[in-house]
């Protein structure tokens, strides 16, 4: 209960929002939980069920992760989901979910983060890029040896094919032809013949299109209301955006599409749809100046035939003819300027992002990457284009084995892994697949991010959790023991000094003597464990503690037949410590040293060797003392490396360790606010490398 109670007081205040469930039903949630369900206290939730918080089509999903960690026992990391609030609004969030004992009774611990943010992001993102993609095909088209009508076919289809946009699959594109003050139906798709018959022609001021032509303004209905005035039998209920195609004030013909009844506006769209009639304008002008170009110069051809007499006049008419195009031409290049524009505010938008963001080709070779990306790999941006993407970030000539972006080009979906590189670090990457126009995948967006401190963080404070546990268990089952131990070695000493003569009994009281020392050795040192020492620091020499080290361990060294090699310097500067401390730690890693070196070695031998050295050194700009301890002895197997830190952890078989002796060692240099390391290779070394900070200079 006391645990229970403290846990409480440490979840209570923090930041994230962390809740137990036991049997189904939460019995835990601290104030940041509560306020991300959208309650004004933790009561109006405990009791409930998470899953009943959960949007449906998240539910079979979180209730499978929930069934899958109360089976296993093993955690469950991010798993995303969507939320209901108590107030109806949905929140996306992050679970974290852990195996937890509440009250004696298995239970989980969930930690919740919300995304919802991160995800729009991501989907701006992807909307820009589709926009931009879209305007890219449409200028594409505009450059195609086909007509105008062609064109605009190709344009409408392009428009309502964006999978984002709540767009049906029905739209027109109407121009002004030879009356100004009508529209002409030029493309469309997917409308019904009926209403083809009847939009053929169609007067400004009528209907939709006729309106938006007329206001020169974006007309948009969220049903079929007063302002269709073209309808016909069977007409299904839908809205409408007719966007005006407008040049130096003068319309020039109408886009209309067909929205879901009852959408509402959204200004995204109709910024799009904008942009579209805008690239219009220039696609329109120009075909429009070929096609009466072509016109002029089949007239001037059979006129030059027929009337040579005319030729002055023709003449003009033709450098007319050419001034226009001209002007038709410089008006095509200002919406290439506004498209250029256009793109250089989407790179900026890019480079604005933390998040690093690069654009793969097929064959996972960078294509473009944003400022934050470039930064990761220590590369100018213009550096990266053409590189594989596995090269540099992991500088490896394959592809990552879990390479999400591979999966996004072969499934079509998007994809997430969590990649390490070889300096050590941690990225969470997702793959969002782009499609070309017959489907098939020809690019891939990759979004990371470096998550190594934060796992590192998570990983710290677990053990932390764990070292706290098992102290107080040390500490109780330490003082439970201590006193009986005690009576035994004073009745055990009582009878060996009652057996003046050696014999069997003298013998026997011996040994419970020598056992009962043996077993108060182990109680001292679960105390030692489970105490956090406050002795006080003081200046110390650091070489007086080598000095120290060497005068107990040299003899038993040398009589093992240890070769002793030392390098240290004489003037190696001063610490603020505890000597007799640093000083255990250093006898702890000398002998366990010797035990392995006598492990491997049961006489004298060339290779039986134990090296001690010191330097110093800089970790982050701060002088720190670098003893490093190296043997050539047994090593550390990899299936225990993990472990040699935990409490009761031993490799010593003969009874001769208590497994308490790296923990206390570790919890002493980090009280000393240095750090402990270990390095080893299973038959061939081991390396401890202990780094202590260097007192500075006027330090009280």
């Amino acid at each position: 209960m006391e645990s229970e109670e403290r846990y409480r007081r440490l979840v209570e205040f923090s930041p994230e929002a962390i809740c137990v469930q036991n049997e189904g039903k939460v019995v835990f949630i601290n104030t940041a939980g509560a306020k991300l369900f959208g309650a004004a206290a933790p009561g109006q939730i405990v009791g409930k069920q998470i899953i009943d918080f959960v949007s449906p089509e998240y539910k079979d999903f979180v209730e499978g992760r929930f069934k899958e960690v109360g089976e296993k026992g093993a955690p469950a990391q991010f798993v995303k989901a969507q939320l209901i609030r108590l107030d109806g609004i949905n929140v996306d969030v992050e679970m974290a979910v852990t195996p937890f004992t509440h009250q004696s009774k298995p239970a989980v611990q969930v930690i919740f983060r919300e995304i919802t943010e991160r995800r729009l992001v991501e989907e701006k993102l992807k909307q820009n890029y589709e926009l931009q993609s879209a305007l890219n095909t449409i200028l594409h088209i505009s450059l195609e040896d086909i007509s105008l009508k062609d064109t605009l076919e190709r344009v409408i289809e392009q428009i309502v094919s964006i999978p984002w946009l709540s767009l049906e699959s029905k739209g027109a594109i109407l121009l002004v032809e030879d009356d100004p003050e009508v529209l002409v139906l030029t493309a469309q798709r997917g409308l019904p013949s009926a209403l083809q018959a009847k939009c053929a022609m169609v007067p400004f001021g009528r209907c939709m299109c006729g309106r938006a032509a007329q206001s020169g303004k974006v007309e948009f209905a969220d049903c079929v209301d007063t302002r269709h005035d073209n309808r016909y039998d069977g007409i299904i209920p839908h809205g409408h955006y007719c966007v005006p195609i407008m040049s130096a004030g003068k319309v020039l013909g109408v886009i209309n599409t067909y929205i879901k009844d009852g959408h509402l506006r959204n200004p995204r769209e109709v910024e799009f749809l904008v942009a579209v009639a805008n690239v219009l304008v220039g696609i329109i002008h120009r075909r429009q100046a070929e096609e009466e170009l072509q016109k002029a110069k089949d007239e001037l051809e059979i006129r030059v035939e027929e009337r040579t007499a005319e030729l002055t006049i023709t003449n003009e008419q033709l450098r007319e003819e050419i001034s226009e195009r001209k002007r038709i031409e410089e008006a095509l290049r200002n919406s290439e300027g506004e498209f250029r524009r256009l793109t250089q505010e989407f790179h900026v938008l890019l480079d604005a992002i933390t998040d690093n963001i690069i654009l793969l080709s097929p064959d996972l070779k960078i294509r473009w990457a944003n400022k934050a990306a470039a930064s990761v790999f220590g590369k100018d941006v213009s550096e990266l284009t053409g590189q594989h993407c596995h090269k540099m970030c992991c500088n490896i000539f394959a592809p990552c084995e879990n390479c999400p972006s591979t999966m996004s080009f072969l499934s079509g979906k998007e994809e997430t892994a969590q990649i390490s590189t070889t300096e050590g670090r941690l990225f969470d990457i997702r793959a969002f697949p782009i499609e070309d126009e017959f489907g098939g995948i020809k690019n891939v967006i990759e979004v990371s991010t470096d998550i190594t401190d934060r796992v590192n963080l998570q990983a710290e404070a677990l053990r932390a959790r764990h070292l706290a546990s098992l102290g107080e268990l040390a500490a109780g089952v330490a003082h439970e023991i201590n006193n009986p131990v005690n009576s035994i070695i004073n009745y055990a000493q009582i009878l060996l000094d009652d057996f003046e003569k050696e014999g069997r009994d003298k013998d026997i009281a011996s040994r419970m003597l020598k056992e009962s020392d043996r077993i108060a050795g182990i109680v001292r040192s679960l105390l030692s464990f489970a105490r956090v020492k406050k002795e006080e620091k003081t200046q110390v020499k650091f070489y007086e503690i080598l000095s120290d080290l060497f005068s107990l361990t040299e003899v038993q060294i040398r009589k093992d037949g240890i070769n002793l090699r030392v390098n240290v310097p004489d003037n190696l500067p001063e610490i603020i410590a505890n000597p007799q401390q640093v000083l255990q730690v250093f006898l702890n890693i000398a002998s366990n040293a010797r035990y392995a070196l006598n492990q491997k070695y049961k006489g004298s031998h060339e290779d039986k060797i134990l090296e001690i050295s010191c330097d110093v050194v800089k970790v982050g700009n701060c002088p720190y003392i670098r003893v490093t301890f190296y043997d050539q002895g047994t090593g550390i197997p990899q299936a225990v490396r993990d472990k040699i830190m935990d409490p009761f952890f031993s490799t010593k078989t003969d009874g001769t360790g208590t497994g308490l002796g790296l923990s206390i060692s570790h919890g002493i240099i980090s009280s000393h606010g240095g750090k402990l390391a270990i390095d080893s290779k299973d038959g061939e070394f081991t390396k401890v490398i202990i780094d202590l900070p260097v007192k500075i200079k006027d330090e009280a």
